[in-house]
């Protein structure tokens, strides 16, 4: 049954963008295709394989770099992220669907959307991570790359919620198993929006934390210390 889906899905994901020259279609025609390409795609994403899986997001990317990626694309790209750490599939007590590399793309390209719903949906992710009491998604490569995801966006209409939830983020990590990466994306991500213009009052504490921490490699302390630096001339 897999084998016969998968070659139904690759005829029509072969044939769905260069069946009628774009020149030639009605405004109609364009909704139809378009909505025919998201079910594709969706019918991928929620398949319990990695392969798959892999597929839908390598047509995510052509989706998004032809800017035709709407709020569709935008809902199953969040609900990948969510893959194998909300969203289980478990077989004899064994989680089938943890693909850690594929919610890290699922989150780039989230980041590469940009919108607002897209941050609302990286940030999610970082509230889930920051909970100790649920702590959804433990892998810290997967929560690193939602930061650089936010930092990227770098929303400066909302209020500070996107630097406060990669403090929270930043303090669970910090006392529970610090971790380089995550660090150094939380250093830069708080620099990124100071060049912004947004300076929040937890940004310093984070910082000087990160500065005076051991735990961290120099190289992450000297890059909280740069952003530190460039805070105070804010």
């Amino acid at each position: 049954m897999k084998g016969i889906k998968r070659g139904i899905v690759f005829l029509v994901m072969a044939f769905l963008p260069l069946s009628v020259p774009a020149q030639d279609l009605s405004v109609e025609d364009i909704y139809l295709q378009q909505s025919a390409e998201i079910q594709v795609v969706r019918d991928l994403s929620s398949d319990s394989g990695r392969d798959l899986k892999a597929i839908a997001l390598e047509y995510i990317g052509e989706i998004i770099n032809r800017g035709d990626a709407d709020d569709e694309i935008r809902k199953i790209l969040a609900d990948l992220t969510m893959d194998g750490v909300r969203d289980q599939v478990r077989r004899n007590g064994r989680v089938m669907n943890n693909y850690p590399d594929l919610r890290i793309r699922a989150v780039d390209y989230l980041a590469r959307m940009g919108t607002p719903e897209a941050n609302t949906s990286l940030t999610k992710i970082l509230t889930l991570a920051a909970d100790q009491a649920s702590a959804v998604e433990e892998d810290p490569s997967v929560v690193t790359a939602a930061i650089k995801g936010v930092a990227r966006i770098g929303r400066t209409d909302d209020d500070g919620e996107s630097l406060r939830v990669i403090y929270a983020v930043y303090w669970r990590y910090n006392t529970l198993k610090p971790d380089n990466a995550l660090a150094m994306a939380v250093a830069s991500a708080i620099d990124s929006f100071t060049e912004k213009g947004v300076k929040d009052e937890g940004s310093a504490s984070v910082l000087m934390s990160i500065q005076s921490n051991y735990d961290y490699i120099k190289v992450v302390r000297d890059r909280a210390a740069d952003a530190l630096s460039n805070l105070r001339k804010l």
